[in-house]
């Protein structure tokens, strides 16, 4: 894993570099009595999910090891038959004609595609608990370059062959609720990473916009977005990575965040070039109490 760092003490002002793509605005959000009404709907709708999700879950893990039991048998049985010819002829007779060799790779690999489906589900219900929740903590004094580095270590086990390059200009510490604006960066860092694929480059860029602001860009030189799905990227349950990829609230959550945070979010991308994402976070806390 490459982790380069450039730039440091670099002169104050908006990030610089990127793409030359025109920037796009995110979405304006949803007004506040929608987002609060949406709550309690979303909340027993990701109840109502997680109940079957469990026990679905739960039979799952007994299926498994019950199958792998069952597989077992049968080759000690073979095993067992090697000194009866006549019957060891008749169980690989059995075995050849119900291609128990086929069925036991599918079996596990269906086992497999039903544990990840199960895991796929259960983020989407953590999200839906999440989408509209704030957190309660205050907003404290922050090192942003502390809490991207934090998040750098979170996801260095996706990270693999791809470059990171760090252009930490000088900031002070933003008043903000830690945890949430992690979140934020765990979002945009991931969708990154899932944009670049093993191989490429992902720039993470602070900047003092002026006295009050600051801006963290996040950029990769991956697949980038099309214009007709780059204009929904904030919408919630929109995902730009294609079907079965991503609940498409990740972004969303995020808008909700930086919103409640007083701050924006933008982002500029252009099919096979990469894409931006650029946070503008007030330096003293600007907390809307906006839902996201």
């Amino acid at each position: 894993m490459g982790l380069d760092r450039e730039g440091e003490g670099a002169p104050r002002g908006a990030p610089e570099g990127g793409s030359a793509h025109p920037e796009r605005p995110s979405q304006p959000p949803l007004p506040t009595p929608a987002l609060a009404s949406m709550g309690p709907y979303l909340a027993h709708i990701a109840h109502e999910i997680n109940n079957p999700l469990h026990c679905v879950s739960g039979h799952l893990h007994f299926l498994r090891e019950y199958a792998g039991t069952l597989v077992e048998g049968l080759h000690a049985c073979l095993r067992a038959a090697r000194t009866e010819p006549a019957v060891r002829e008749r169980l690989e007779a059995v075995h050849r004609a119900m291609e128990l060799e086929r069925i036991e790779q599918e079996l596990a690999a269906a086992l497999d595609g039903c544990a990840d489906g199960i895991e796929r589900v259960a983020g989407v219900v953590r999200e839906l608990r999440e989408f509209p929740r704030a957190s309660e903590r205050p907003a404290a004094p922050v090192d942003l370059h502390r809490a991207l580095d934090s998040t750098l270590e979170l996801l260095r086990g996706r990270v693999g062959g791809v470059r990171i390059e760090r252009d930490y200009g000088e900031l002070p510490e933003v008043e903000c609720v830690v945890e949430e604006i992690e979140r934020v960066l765990v979002n945009l860092l991931g969708n990154a990473l899932d944009a670049v694929g093993e191989r490429g480059t992902i720039r993470v860029r602070t900047r003092c916009v002026d006295p009050e602001r600051v801006a963290v860009e996040i950029e990769d030189d991956g697949c980038g977005i099309a214009s007709d799905r780059l204009e929904r990227v904030f919408e919630p349950f929109f995902s730009s990575k294609g079907e079965g990829r991503g609940s498409g609230l990740g972004l969303s959550i995020s808008r909700g965040i930086v919103a409640r945070h007083g701050g924006e979010i933008h982002v500029r991308s252009q099919p096979g070039a990469g894409s931006c994402f650029r946070i503008e976070l007030p330096v003293r806390a600007g907390r809307s109490g906006r839902g996201g």
